[in-house]
């Protein structure tokens, strides 16, 4: 069974293609354009699992280095292509540092990528085509058709999340803890923050009723066999449930993986008893065998949960102690939607104000978890 944390994803990456697109247009026209104008492509693949202190990462920094000093070159006029290449720089950087952090998405959603997406779409457009085959004659008969649309019509919003930063004169004179690198750390962690707010925060901030609710079990003979059968019920409850979408289809006759959402500090106690490790003590007067479980997942909020920005106390949300969640994920459960993956605007900035650079970092799209979470069981773990 394993432990989807942070080193299981960084492992898992090595070798994917990644594809660093800079687009044409600002973030207000690329919410709405349907046909995409690239500026820039390149393609990584990363070999490492860490980038933060690479060899690769100490490179890309001094060629951006080098593109700074170029674009900023009053004598010889702005350097589009340099500027081009500076941009896309960045972009590959923060790519990567998201990487070093624990992003969720892909594991527990299906992600959809298509830069010519329309504002308003529908699942309709994207989830996969139906059909089956049939015996034919072969002559002169019928072949049955795939269907490309689902039974139901689910529009969503795509939107754009920003955020952003000015480089003042006063950071420059007097700040000396100032750089463009910690800046780009600073927008990994803020983008991979709100990426799993917008994945697990949502999951754990749901309302369940009953029959998506597990309390913890009372008639086990200690608190390990407590734990174990409060997680077993739990999955076969979430099992039985009907899929939305296909109310006669319950989600264990569905392909499907059973994840585990818990609080790292209760982590220690719920893998040793859901991995089949009670089969060794004696005295267990009952089967206790390995639970079919894809994957558990430790998460107790995001990196800046907690912390105050302005006068406001940032939450990330992650899985309370004393709480699990048992997601019951399917072809047709949670969706990402991606427009653009974060990119960047970049200005010079504004003499009344005294800035000297000016960014705004976004990314457009939108996630969908309304039958992931309606194929989620939430569990009142037993106590010690």
């Amino acid at each position: 069974m394993d432990i989807i944390d942070g080193a299981y994803l960084r492992k898992q990456n090595i070798g994917k293609v990644k594809n660093i697109n800079l687009f044409e247009g600002d973030r207000f026209s690329n919410l709405s354009t349907k046909m995409s104008n690239v500026l820039n492509s390149q393609k990584i693949t990363p070999k490492t699992e860490v980038w933060q202190g690479s060899e690769a990462q100490a490179a890309l920094r001094e060629n951006v280095k080098q593109l700074r000093e170029k674009v900023k070159n009053a004598n010889t006029g702005f350097d589009y292509a340099a500027i081009k290449d500076l941009i896309t720089g960045y972009l590959i950087d923060v790519a990567r540092q998201q990487d070093d952090l624990t992003d969720y998405t892909d594991t527990l959603l299906k992600t959809i990528s298509d830069s010519d997406m329309p504002q308003i779409v529908s699942l309709r457009n994207y989830a996969p085509y139906i059909g089956q085959e049939k015996v034919v004659a072969g002559a002169n008969d019928s072949v049955p058709l795939i269907e490309e649309t689902l039974p139901q019509v689910k529009p969503i919003e795509i939107k754009i999340k920003a955020f952003g930063h000015k480089n003042s004169l006063r950071d420059l004179v007097f700040n000396p803890f100032y750089s463009v690198e910690r800046l780009m750390e600073s927008v990994a962690r803020i983008t991979v923050d709100n990426k799993n707010k917008d994945c697990i925060g949502k999951i754990v901030s749901a309302t369940y009723n009953a029959a998506h609710s597990q309390a913890a079990d009372t008639t086990g003979a200690n608190f390990d066999l407590k734990l174990y059968n409060t997680i077993k019920k739990a999955i076969k409850k979430g099992l039985t449930l009907f899929h939305p979408l296909y109310t006669k289809q319950m989600l264990g006759n569905m392909h499907h993986d059973v994840y585990l959402l818990v609080n790292p500090v209760d982590l220690y106690d719920i893998q040793p008893v859901i991995d089949g490790s009670l089969e060794r003590l004696s005295g267990v007067n009952q089967l206790v065998g390995r639970l079919p479980i894809t994957g558990i997942i430790p998460y107790a909020g995001g990196l800046q949960d907690g912390l105050v920005w302005g006068k406001e106390v940032l939450s990330f949300p992650g899985v309370p102690q004393g709480t699990a969640f048992a997601v019951i994920k399917t072809d047709l459960g949670g969706f990402n939607l991606v427009k653009r993956e974060l990119t960047l605007e970049q200005g010079v900035g504004e003499t009344l104000q005294l800035s000297t650079e000016e960014r705004a970092w976004y990314r457009i799209g939108e996630t969908f978890l309304d039958w992931l979470i309606a194929s989620t069981i939430k569990i009142t773990l037993p106590t010690a």
